[in-house]
């Protein structure tokens, strides 16, 4: 094999008989993958410790062989999937990484242990969680299932489309620069971003309303209320917020919400990434 090219270590972990896992773990940084299967792939650092990467191809289809998962990246590995299709869910543990660039998720995301997310144009059909200290970053993307940044991780909402629930719970930081969020619904019972606990959600943008009344930046007070506006990016939002109470470690607190001004950028200025750098119900993980 030419030295250029890179070897795939294919191993079975964890299975039965009729059940593999693809294990990659040969420490390079220069793995593809571009077949279809429908086992899951396992991305893991090498036995001398080195972290091992993969960019997987628009043609792949990953399945689900084991934990009702498609891809797990582990031990400082990486994944980058550039519009492949995972049938089930994605998994970043234990301080590595998952990139979804226009990818299809059919089940769901998941970020715990000190790992990240990017996802960036990707459709995810489930659930999107960051817990246990990790990071979720959201470019654009289409959720269909519920998002949440629980435990001390964060997660910024730069884009993209949410049709269910956006929540910070436990003591998670969520930022909020732009996106369409879901609508409050002819009744107001359809909360589309909510804090739990000892949990915070930053809000950017300008000429805030909450049931119609102009409001003050700054801490929210009400503990929910149809919030109307135009977030940073220029998308205009209405959606139902709520400040809901939650037991941390035996006391219970109430969410914090905080509206930030943040002017619109006009064309040609600084981009939102470069403005997001200038800031600092259910377990799966």
């Amino acid at each position: 094999m030419p030295a250029h090219r890179s070897m795939l270590i294919v191993a079975a972990l964890l299975c039965s008989s009729a059940q593999a896992t693809l294990t990659i773990n040969n420490g390079l940084d220069t793995n593809t993958f571009d077949a279809i299967t429908t086992e899951t792939l396992f991305i893991t650092d090498s036995t001398t410790g080195d972290p091992t990467s993969i960019d997987i191809r628009e043609n792949a289809e990953l399945g689900e062989s084991i934990f009702n998962t498609s891809l797990i990246t582990d031990l400082n590995s990486s994944a980058v999937v550039n519009g492949a299709t995972l049938t089930s869910d994605a998994i970043a543990r234990n301080n590595s990484s998952i990139t979804l660039n226009e990818a299809i998720v059919e089940g769901g995301l998941i970020t715990a242990n000190t790992s990240t997310a990017i996802v960036n144009g990707a459709t995810i059909d489930r659930y999107v969680e960051a817990c246990n200290d990790s990071n979720i970053h959201i470019i654009d993307g289409s959720f269909a299932g519920e998002v949440q940044a629980r435990d001390s991780s964060t997660m910024q909402i730069m884009g993209g489309e949410f049709d269910d629930r956006v929540e910070a719970a436990e003591r998670a930081v969520l930022e909020v620069f732009g996106g369409t969020l879901s609508t409050p619904g002819s009744d107001h019972q359809d909360i589309g971003l909510a804090a739990r606990g000892l949990s915070t959600i930053y809000i950017y943008g300008i000429n805030f309303q909450i049931n119609g009344l102009d409001v003050d930046y700054g801490e929210i007070t009400l503990t929910s209320g149809v919030l109307t506006g135009t977030l940073s990016d220029g998308t205009d939002i209405e959606t139902l917020i709520a400040r809901e109470r939650q037991r941390v470690r035996g006391t219970r607190y109430t969410g914090t919400i905080i509206l930030v001004e943040q002017p619109v950028p006009t064309p040609g200025g600084a981009s939102l990434l470069a403005l997001s750098a200038s800031i600092t119900r259910r377990r799966r993980c």
